[in-house]
C-alpha cells in the first residue's frame, strides 16, 4: 500500500510488518472476527470468522 495517506476517519484495522502497512477492512456484513497469528514478534497470518445472527427465519447459503 505505498503511497495510500492514512485515513483516520476510515474504519478498518492496519498491520505493519517489516515496514509494510497490510490494511483489513471490516466484514461486508459488519459483524465478524479478526484474530492475529504472531510468530516471534511478527505478525504471520489472520483468521477471519464471520458471525450469522439468528433472529428470524432465514436460508443461509454457503
Amino acid at each position: 500500500m505505498p503511497g495510500k495517506p492514512f485515513d483516520q476517519n476510515e474504519n478498518a484495522l492496519y498491520i505493519v510488518k517489516d515496514g509494510e502497512l497490510t490494511e483489513l477492512k471490516p466484514p461486508q456484513d459488519g459483524h465478524g472476527t479478526d484474530e492475529v497469528i504472531w510468530k516471534d514478534g511478527r505478525a504471520i497470518d489472520v483468521i477471519r470468522s464471520t458471525r450469522i445472527r439468528l433472529n428470524g427465519p432465514k436460508k443461509i447459503t454457503k
